[in-house]
């Protein structure tokens, strides 16, 4: 069952980031969270983001202990992935704790990750999400609809031409988002003021895929059930 972020003794920031793929606004405790969340929102694998899901047990240094993982992903082939978020430094500090909670996820049936600041906080692509994110609107857009006959013949294309094709700026950022449309947001930076790529140029969207399918897969702690 899913729970409300906890109560520290120390004050922890309490943030509120949107997701159109929840229908709901995902409570962070960290400006870190509220990027990861951005992240996910952008990476076509989720479909759902839950804050704080479960407790999980483990064992550390002959003890039981117990934490909560930061999100549930629901990805698109029907699993559900448990993460938390740590600066790589503190990831590598607790290794041995990270690496136990992995241990008593597995054996409670859980897929866990640890997720780092290499993979959510990547230049330019975080900033570009932010831009298209405010974009969006309010609709969710489905793949259905959008009609690549009137954009493909162009391509590449700046995102204001894409978007006078489509409808809109919302509906083109919200198809960039849920990954109809590929546009290279690691290379490219988005002009906040005209929403057009600097260079325009039609790329591949592994830049948007959870870091343990592909090639970052370095940066994760996990261990296979």
């Amino acid at each position: 069952m899913a729970r409300q972020p906890i109560t520290r003794s120390q004050p922890m920031p309490r943030r509120k980031a949107p997701s159109f793929k929840s229908g709901a606004i995902v409570r962070c405790e960290s400006s870190q969270e509220e990027e990861a969340v951005a992240r996910f929102e952008a990476c076509p694998s989720v479909t759902k983001i839950t804050a704080q899901p479960v407790r999980i047990t483990y064992m550390h240094e002959g003890k039981q202990r117990r934490t909560t993982p930061d999100f549930k992903l629901t990805l698109d082939d029907g699993l559900d992935v448990y993460v938390e978020i740590k600066h790589t430094n503190q990831a590598l500090t607790m290794a041995a704790v990270l690496e136990a909670r992995a241990v008593g996820s597995a054996a409670q049936g859980l897929d866990y990750y640890v997720i780092t600041d290499r993979w959510i906080r990547v230049e330019p692509l975080l900033e570009n999400i932010r831009i298209l994110q405010r974009w969006r609107g309010a609709a969710r857009v489905s793949p259905d609809r959008l009609e690549l006959s009137a954009v493909e013949p162009d391509l590449p294309l700046p995102i204001h031409v894409v978007a006078e094709r489509l409808g809109g700026l919302s509906r083109a950022a919200a198809h960039v988002l849920n990954g109809d449309l590929n546009i290279d947001l690691l290379s490219h930076t988005i002009d906040r003021s005209a929403m057009v790529l600097q260079e325009p140029h039609r790329a591949t969207r592994i830049a948007r895929e959870l870091p343990w399918r592909t090639t970052e897969g370095s940066e994760i702690w996990g261990v296979a059930k």
